[in-house]
C-alpha cells in the first residue's frame, strides 16, 4: 500500500511556506494531506509560522515570541505580496483547511523567548493556546487533526486537552530519550529526519508507535525505499513527484 503523503508546510515547492497559498496549491497538486507549523506571538495569538525569527520570510527583525501578532500577521512571505502568501492566523488556516476538506498534521513549534531558552512552561502555555483554538474548530466527520511537537511537554497538554486528535512525536538528529517520551506521551505516531535513521532505527521506532512517518522527502526514489522499510507516511515540499512516484508500478 502506497503511504499517505503530506504537503510539508503547505507545498512550497508551489508556494510560499505555510500560507493559505501552499495550502491550496497542496490540494490542486492532489494531496488530502497537508502539514502546518503553528506558534505563539508575544499576545499568545497563534500564527502559522515556522522559524523562530522573522527574516529568513519576512524579511523583518525579531522573534516571533516578541512580536505582537499585529506586527506578524500579514507580512508578505517569501516576497510575494498576493493576500493569500502572508502570514496567517491558525484560525484563519484552520478555515481554509475545511474548506479544502484536507486533513492536517499541525505541527506545535515552541519558539525560543529569547537566548536560545524555550522552559517547559512556554511549552504548556503554547500547547494549550492552541488546543483552544482547536476547540472551536469544526471539521467535516470525515476530517482528521493530527498534533504533532519535538516537546513532550506540548504531547502531554494535546492528550489531555484534544484527546480526540492522534499525536505525533518528532524526533530528529538528536534524539536522546525518545522511548522514554513515546512511553510517557503515548503518541499514535512517530516522525523522523529521514538523512538520520536506516532500517534498524525505523524498525525500533514501529516497535513502539502504530505508524512511522519521514520528513522531508523530495526525492521519489527515496519515497519508495522508505515505504518499502514500513514508513507509511512522508512529508514532502514536491507534492507532484512523490505522488507520480507511488503510481508507478
Amino acid at each position: 500500500m502506497a503511504p499517505i503523503v503530506i504537503g510539508h508546510r503547505g507545498a512550497p515547492a508551489l508556494a510560499p511556506e505555510n500560507t493559505l497559498s501552499g495550502i491550496r496549491e497542496a490540494q490542486r497538486a492532489g494531496l488530502d494531506w497537508v502539514e502546518l507549523d503553528v506558534m505563539l506571538t508575544r499576545d499568545r495569538v497563534p500564527v502559522i509560522f515556522h522559524d523562530h525569527r522573522l527574516e529568513r520570510l519576512t524579511g523583518t527583525n525579531g522573534f516571533v515570541s516578541q512580536t505582537l501578532s499585529d506586527d506578524v500577521v500579514g507580512l508578505s512571505v517569501s516576497g510575494c505580496k498576493s493576500p493569500e502568501n502572508t502570514v496567517p492566523t491558525l484560525a484563519d488556516a484552520l478555515a481554509l483547511v475545511v474548506e479544502l476538506a484536507l486533513n492536517l498534521s499541525l505541527e506545535i513549534k515552541v519558539n525560543r523567548l529569547a537566548h536560545g531558552r524555550t522552559p517547559e512552561r512556554w511549552q504548556v502555555a503554547t500547547a494549550e493556546t492552541v488546543c483552544a483554538v482547536l476547540g472551536t474548530w469544526r471539521p467535516t466527520s470525515k476530517q482528521r487533526i493530527i498534533l504533532g511537537s519535538f516537546h513532550a511537554a506540548c504531547l502531554h497538554v494535546a492528550r489531555e486537552r484534544m484527546p480526540q486528535c492522534d499525536r505525533d512525536f518528532k524526533v530528529g538528529r538528536h534524539r536522546r530519550g525518545w522511548r522514554q517520551i513515546v512511553a510517557e506521551t503515548t503518541p499514535q505516531i512517530l516522525s523522523f529526519d529521514h538523512r538520520y535513521d536506516g532500517p534498524r532505527r525505523i524498525a525500533d521506532y514501529a516497535g513502539r508507535v502504530s505508524a512511522v512517518w519521514a520528513y522531508t522527502i523530495n526525492d521519489p526514489i527515496a519515497a519508495r525505499k522508505l515505504a518499502g522499510r514500513g514508513v507509511s507516511g512522508i512529508y514532502t515540499d514536491r507534492p507532484g513527484p512523490i505522488l507520480a512516484g507511488f503510481d508507478r508500478p
